[in-house]
């Protein structure tokens, strides 16, 4: 018997969707204090808006509210919230920084005051849709004096495509209930909502704890490669690592080793759990099903066209063009390790695969007889996304660094969730997969910042090789001069990551277009026996 009874859930359901067709103005009152409750400076995160303004969304979607006066209460209520939070700027002013909380963290001011200042007038459009600085800015924009019309032509356009991009996905959602029978509809709505609390739980909850752990790791790695370099004996392991100092940079590849054992550690206990038929491979039954169930056609269009973005043409086609264009701009060292993790990926993959097979799970019409494990799309998606959202960030300042580290991070779960939803994969294999395409990547890229690291530390100082290699063997100052000569200090951030985007379009749309007909039919559910 099922925990919850969705043959009555549904009729509450509707009872729900009739009070508010009748009383529109209820739901466009809730629109109105959300938004303006979010957008009130260090207010806003202590009500969960995401949750709240999807389930309106899906209420939208179904029919139970009307569409424009919703939004126009949500978009009202983001804009006023705005403009609270820079009117309380302008008028305490200075004498913020004596009222609480400012006083005791004097640290929420300054991080609004800093992204201010990196980004001008426009950060009052960019801070809307960045969580931790949304109401900040606002009241930073106040404090610092910005003028009330070029703050309201900054806020409104912000606060009204805010609200479409919170909102517009429950409608999305609710449109799709609507296609299915009433208690399949009440069990959609209710799985919905329940995977948007707990993902919103579960952020906050993952953010704070990798915060502290970032914090504990710093400080342990900070420790232990300072008495690496103190015993002659494990000075050698920091020479690898890095060839200069001062260390500031060097014990962060301390890390990134340790990243690369972990991941290979959690693969390693992935496979040992699937040959034994162990661990998470419990969850495999469950999670297909419940996705086999959620399938609709329009999803399945989606899902096809992401998984597309995963597929091994469109990543070696990318693959390819991305390095003719490193080696066109001479960034000869980039090209050389973009090569070897294509080359690695591709190799652990098929090692991977030749090593231990593992059933596809049935259900659809053309289903492959390759091994499921490992998940090609996974492997190839969280490799290259991972090393290539590794190096940007590297060569970003601190504060920027996150970007495109969560841009890749959002593509790679959404190439393996696709996999899942399609059902072309177990969910352990994708998940095995993730580990062992981050520790390719990871593995890479350490070799490939040990000699930028190089290249960069020159230049900040103004010295020479010799200068930067004072403690360094021969072969390091020979791999700084062939990273400055061919200008890996001279990396162009914007520009590669403009042709990153650009080449990964044209192949996902060239390659997608051909096959996309083509993949529907594959992915075509089949009735499965009883």
């Amino acid at each position: 018997m099922d925990i919850l009874d969705f043959s009555h859930l549904h009729l509450h359901l509707h009872s729900l969707i009739a009070y508010l067709q009748a009383h529109p103005h209820i739901a466009g009152l809730i629109a109105f204090a959300v938004t303006f409750i979010e957008s009130i400076a260090l207010v806003g995160g202590l009500i969960p808006a995401s949750v709240i303004l999807t389930a309106i969304g899906m209420l939208i979607g179904a029919g139970a509210l009307p569409l424009i006066s919703t939004l126009i209460w949500a978009m009202a209520g983001a804009f006023l919230g705005d403009l609270t939070s820079y009117g309380v700027g302008a008028y305490y002013n200075e004498r913020l920084r004596q009222m609480w909380p400012f006083c005791k963290y004097p640290k929420l001011l300054a991080t609004g005051e800093n992204f201010f200042k990196q980004h001008g007038g426009k950060s009052v459009f960019i801070g809307k849709f960045i969580a931790f600085v949304r109401g900040l800015v606002a009241l930073v924009a106040g404090l610092m004096h910005m003028s009330p019309l070029r703050f309201v032509l900054c806020a409104l356009p912000a606060a009204i495509l805010w609200s479409v991009v919170y909102i517009v996905p429950g409608i999305v959602l609710g449109r799709l209930s609507m296609a299915l029978p009433p208690e399949t509809a009440a069990k959609f709505i209710l799985i919905v909502l329940s995977v948007v609390v707990c993902s919103s739980l579960i952020l906050i909850g993952i953010n704070y704890f990798f915060r502290t752990l970032a914090k504990i790791t710093d400080s342990a790695m900070k420790s232990l490669w300072r008495y690496l370099q103190k015993h002659a004996a494990t000075r050698w392991c920091t020479s690898l690592l890095n060839t200069f100092e001062p260390s500031a940079y060097a014990y962060r590849q301390l890390t990134l080793l340790f990243f690369v054992i972990l991941c290979m550690g959690l693969f390693i206990g992935m496979l040992y759990g699937m040959l034994h038929q162990t661990g998470l491979t419990y969850l495999n039954q469950p999670v297909f099903e419940l996705l086999r169930s959620l399938r609709t056609e329009f999803i399945d269009n989606i899902m096809i066209a992401i998984t597309l973005l995963g597929d091994k043409h469109t990543q070696l086609i990318a693959g390819a063009l991305l390095f003719v264009w490193f080696i066109k701009e001479r960034y000869l060292w980039l090209a050389l390790h973009w090569a070897a993790v294509l080359g690695l990926s591709v190799g652990m993959t098929q090692l991977a695969k030749s090593l231990y097979f593992s059933a596809r799970p049935a259900g659809i019409l053309h289903q492959q007889l390759t091994s499921a494990f490992p998940s090609g799309h996974m492997m190839l998606a969280s490799a290259l996304f991972g090393f290539l959202a590794m190096v940007l960030a590297h060569h970003l300042p601190a504060e920027k660094r996150q970007t495109p580290l969560l841009i890749a991070g959002f593509l790679i779960l959404m190439i393996g969730f696709s996999r899942l939803y399609l059902g072309a994969h177990w969910f352990t294999d994708v998940l095995a997969s993730l580990f062992l395409g981050l520790a390719c990547a990871s593995f890479v890229f350490l070799f490939y910042a040990r000699a930028s690291g190089i290249s960069s530390q020159a230049e900040r100082q103004k010295k020479s090789p010799i200068d930067v290699n004072h403690q360094s063997c021969k072969a390091g100052t020979a791999l700084y001069t062939f990273c400055n000569k061919y200008r890996l200090h001279a990396f162009s951030v914007k520009k590669t990551a403009i042709a990153m985007i650009l080449i990964y379009l044209v192949s996902w749309i060239g390659y997608g277009t051909m096959q996309f007909k083509q993949q529907q039919e594959n992915y075509t559910l089949v009735h499965l026996p009883l």
